[in-house]
């Protein structure tokens, strides 16, 4: 199976049945309609070759397959996330950025000098442009 053709998104609803145990609880959780998860369903089941789930009273029971495929797809889920959470976190030390700032006079004689120690300590490569506070 080519990715370029996989909605990668299926998996995220994938991996929200097998943790609610329910079409309804997975589109709780990940705020989709459960007409919308069921359709989602519809498509993987299509595109694995596997019915996934069994309706059952209490809600839906995974197949053996769709046990076999869960630990594969909440790895490489956790991989994808982490890997995002990461380009995201700010590191002081390690920041090299210009921040711009709109101060007035009186604030700016109080904050600057505290920020700017504090700057040159944690975060060495970053600088602020300083703009004056103005009313328009």
């Amino acid at each position: 199976m080519n990715l370029r053709n996989f909605d990668l998104n299926l998996l995220v609803i994938f991996r929200a049945i097998m943790n609610q145990g329910s079409i309804a609880g997975a589109a709780e959780e990940i705020g989709l309609s459960p007409s919308a998860v069921s359709h989602a369903l519809a498509r993987l089941r299509v595109m694995l070759n596997d019915e996934l789930f069994f309706r059952t009273a209490g809600g839906v029971r995974p197949t053996d397959r769709a046990r076999e495929l869960y630990a594969d797809i909440e790895r490489g889920l956790g991989f994808i996330s982490t890997a995002i959470s990461l380009q995201h976190q700010f590191v002081p030390a390690q920041a090299e950025r210009v921040f711009t700032m709109q101060v007035a006079d009186y604030v700016s004689a109080f904050l600057l000098p505290r920020l700017a120690e504090r700057l040159q300590v944690e975060a060495p490569g970053v600088s602020i442009d300083i703009l004056p506070f103005t009313i328009s």
